[in-house]
């Protein structure tokens, strides 16, 4: 699948897709915890790993950051967007 030049392997798309939507779910809610708890420590462990994960697919730093607003890269909604 290639949306705006990155190159994403068919194997990869849904998983991807899952990345995002985890990600999406992580940062929404991270401003609920308390400021220096494990859970949000927990939480940025996570995000740093799922944007690992787009690194490695993509090949392009931040890709999940870039993409976050974005409802066309993948062709899901965004969260807040389902009803």
């Amino acid at each position: 699948m290639s949306r705006n030049g990155i190159r994403i392997p068919p194997e990869h798309v849904e998983a991807i897709k899952a990345a995002r939507e985890l990600r999406e779910a992580l940062t929404s809610n991270m401003h609920k915890l308390p400021y220096r708890s494990v859970s949000r420590g927990a939480y940025k462990v996570l995000i740093e790993n799922i944007d690992e994960l787009g690194l490695f697919v993509t090949g392009e730093p931040d890709y999940f950051v870039r993409k976050m607003h974005s409802s066309a890269d993948l062709g899901m909604p965004l969260l807040k967007d389902r009803k």
